[in-house]
């Protein structure tokens, strides 16, 4: 296999991670904000190419609307684990590539990564400074750990994340208090079993990270923490990796 070299745009670590794409419409969610992260990502670049993992989707309900709307910003390949081999996406990858994983089920996600060889792969092209941007489930996939999921396993025994950012993330935290004051008493469990720091994303946050600190670039980033007796919740806009 082919060893690939960042162009030297890339910074070392580059992750962009969200709840949601946007308001979604009736047939296609609105993927503006994800459209203006990929064109400032890719908008210098010699080769530029999107790579869609649409594992977490069963049905793949939106990898048409996604290589039709995202080809203006370069070559958009479509890499569902059962249709395009590992050694396949490694030989089409271009230095220029970015990574965008979507919505659905982490669980599954991460098995069929699993399974097909395809997560050490990607884990070491976006350690190693490959963009990578997430929402839902595919921000899941980036963290510690899949425990942080809204849904429940339904069977899947693989489900080892990428753990590219040292933290377990969980999207979609609610604004509204009674049903925040829930999520968190379920976050902090997850915390304190898992042994990790939790940072759940609102709606319509986006969260940033660059190997070295994590910063809302939207707000509605929470810290969730209940390793070792500490019950800690509080929004925060950026975070020192240390």
């Amino acid at each position: 296999m082919r060893e690939l070299k960042r162009s030297a745009n890339w910074r070392e670590l580059e992750l962009h991670l969200l709840s949601l794409p946007g308001p979604r419409g009736e047939s296609a969610p609105n993927v503006e904000i994800i459209y203006r992260i990929c064109d400032s990502i890719l908008e210098s670049t010699e080769r530029p190419q999107i790579i869609y993992i649409p594992d977490a989707d069963r049905d793949n309900r939106f990898g048409r609307f996604t290589k039709e709307h995202f080809s203006t910003l370069g070559e958009v390949i479509i890499a569902s684990t059962d249709e395009v081999p590992l050694a396949e996406l490694a030989a089409r990858l271009s230095d220029d590539a970015l990574f965008y994983l979507p919505g659905g089920d982490p669980y599954r996600l991460a098995h069929k990564l699993h399974i097909s060889g395809h997560l050490g792969f990607v884990r070491k092209q976006v350690a190693g400074g490959f963009p990578y941007v997430g929402f839902s489930a595919g921000a899941i996939m980036a963290g510690a750990t899949t425990q942080t999921s809204n849904i429940e396993n339904e069977g899947y025994s693989n489900v080892e994340t990428l753990s590219v950012l040292p933290y377990g993330v969980n999207p979609h935290f609610p604004t509204r208090t009674h049903e925040r004051r829930k999520r968190i008493e379920h976050l902090l469990r997850v915390s304190k079993s898992d042994d990790t720091v939790i940072l759940a994303i609102e709606d319509d946050a986006h969260m940033v990270y660059n190997g070295q600190k994590v910063i809302a670039e939207r707000p509605g980033m929470w810290l969730v923490d209940g390793r070792g007796g500490s019950k800690t919740a509080e929004p925060i806009v950026a975070l020192n990796v240390g």
